[in-house]
């Protein structure tokens, strides 16, 4: 039997149930996706044992994958169809991983993504390359001045505390499932789910993230959906687990919506 054997960087894949062969889903996955999308691909007499980082089902979005996986929501969901008809195809939004994107993705909460990144962008010209250890050396006065509320100076001082005390390692969790990498981080101090999720969206550039609780996705759904009013965020779940395991690519065609019926595409 042929099987398609792909790498890690060409090809994400979907991560099988229990009852099923990893091989297999591969297969479906490179078809439905289509083979034009994926290079190299090889063609082998003898299926290779399932690489680690599928077994632990690790799904790291490239931009490859995500251009492919776009096209394919597009097909599947009329809603996300729309979105991409009206505004074109999102850009593969991302931050950096480590302390940068944890601050960013603490700067994020509660506020537009124009002010998060405001923000950011005069700590950096005041500190250089945000780094824990000389975080730890901005008083109060110098972070309110680049637009940090004292509720957020204290969860990043926490979070940096943790790092340096060795609590927090962030690059280890590059190589645990979602699930796992999320644990680690909401046990930090100012560090929910949400932001937890949106730093497994952008930073770990995860597949399937999808922060729960995100205004602009609920009012997205709702104005695709032509809702009279905002759903639960137990309806926007359940509406967004018929995009799995993709969830965080449709995540960025409804943010690309919100952002362009309002005319703030250029701020994302």
């Amino acid at each position: 039997m042929k099987l398609v054997s792909i790498d890690q960087q060409s090809f994400v894949a979907v991560v099988p149930d229990r009852e099923r062969d990893w091989r297999s889903v591969c297969v479906e996955a490179v078809v439905s996706l289509g083979h034009s999308s994926f290079s190299p691909v090889r063609i082998v007499d003898q299926a290779p044992p399932a690489p680690p980082w599928l077994k632990r089902g690790l799904v790291k979005l490239t931009a490859r994958s995500y251009e492919a996986a776009v096209s394919r929501l597009a097909r599947q969901s009329t809603d996300l169809a729309r979105a991409v008809s009206s505004w074109g195809r999102p850009p593969f939004w991302t931050c950096p991983a480590g302390f940068p994107g944890m601050v960013l993705a603490i700067l994020a909460q509660q506020v537009s993504l124009e002010s998060a990144q405001a923000a950011f962008a005069k700590l950096e010209r005041l500190a250089g390359r945000a780094r824990p250890d000389v975080f730890m050396t901005l008083d109060d006065h110098a972070l309110r001045a680049v637009g940090f509320s004292r509720q957020k100076a204290s969860y990043v001082r926490g979070l940096a505390h943790a790092i340096l005390g060795g609590q927090l390692d962030l690059d280890a969790l590059g190589a645990m499932t979602d699930d796992d990498a999320r644990d680690v981080l909401v046990k930090i101090r100012g560090i929910g789910p949400w932001t937890a999720d949106t730093y497994l969206l952008f930073s770990l550039r995860r597949a399937d993230a999808w922060p729960t609780g995100d205004l602009a996705l609920a009012k997205a759904i709702q104005e695709l959906r032509h809702l009279r009013s905002m759903p639960s965020w137990g309806r926007v779940d359940a509406i967004a687990r018929k995009w799995k395991p993709w969830r965080a690519v449709a995540a960025r065609i409804l943010w690309h919506h919100y952002l362009s019926v309002r005319g703030r595409s250029a701020a994302a």
